[in-house]
């Protein structure tokens, strides 16, 4: 789990944790909440806490975050879970149990709720009785082999072998209850602009895109350029980094 000031989640989803995991790895990228000191209090289960500087998030993205903290498992399986989505049953090990020798990978549903201003994050299981979702699909099961790794500036998916995403997979019934809308404060839009500012990196040198699907570049880019931009710009100003808002090193060409 990769956590950066996330105790009103820790305190709700660890607990709920507890009794499905064999141990929790933290992956803490500076939090100065007390989610350091919560996790440290955690004693139901093994709670390994890792530092992971900040910087090296803006310079090598999520999958390179996901990788260290999966370096430190030591189980069979690895469950990649963020830090603001719960469970709410005991599918997680049924699932495992159930795999053949073939699968690599396990699918899980999450579902995306959108925030009703008359839910509070203090009632998780109120939210998920009531309010809206989308659903999306996400391999966050799978082997602790080496084979196995996450690739991706941001938006990073599974591969195998470094090459191409993983096929020996399959659905579960687990499903992950995802409550980023209901963040306190103005930390979900930091997580908007963080996220703009790595697209731009990607969009801008081929090296970063390794790992991510083209149509971010080719679509999705494009078409929101303006707003993109904007977010991406408000970002490394605020936090003192390189702009990326010159002109795109084309998909053709390489750059570092």
């Amino acid at each position: 789990m990769l956590v950066l000031n996330e105790l009103p989640f820790l305190e709700i989803n660890v607990p709920l944790l507890v009794s499905l995991l064999d141990e929790l790895i933290i992956v803490d990228m500076g939090s100065t909440d007390g989610s350091r000191d919560f996790i440290s209090a955690t004693n139901s289960i093994p709670a390994k806490l890792v530092d992971y500087p900040r910087s090296n998030l803006f310079r090598f993205g999520f999958a390179h975050a996901r990788n260290y903290g999966a370096g430190y498992a030591r189980g069979d399986w690895i469950f990649s879970i963020d830090a603001d989505e719960i469970i709410l049953d005991d599918a997680l090990r049924a699932a495992v149990s159930s795999c053949d020798h073939q699968t690599n990978c396990l699918l899980v549903e999450r579902k995306n709720y959108k925030l009703n201003p008359e839910l509070k994050l203090s009632e998780p299981r109120a939210i998920v009785r009531s309010a809206e979702y989308s659903v999306e699909h996400h391999k966050r099961i799978y082997r602790n082999v080496s084979s196995l790794e996450y690739r991706g500036i941001v938006h990073e998916e599974l591969h195998e072998n470094g090459v191409s995403p993983v096929v020996n997979q399959k659905y579960t019934d687990l499903t992950l209850h995802h409550l980023s809308a209901y963040r306190p404060g103005n930390d979900s839009n930091e997580k908007h602009l963080l996220y703009s500012y790595l697209l731009m990196k990607a969009y801008h040198y081929k090296s970063f895109r390794a790992g991510m699907n083209d149509w971010y570049f080719k679509e999705y880019i494009p078409k929101y350029f303006q707003d993109i931009n904007h977010m991406a710009v408000a970002f490394a100003d605020a936090n003192g980094l390189e702009r990326y808002d010159a002109d795109p090193v084309p998909l053709g060409r390489a750059a570092g």
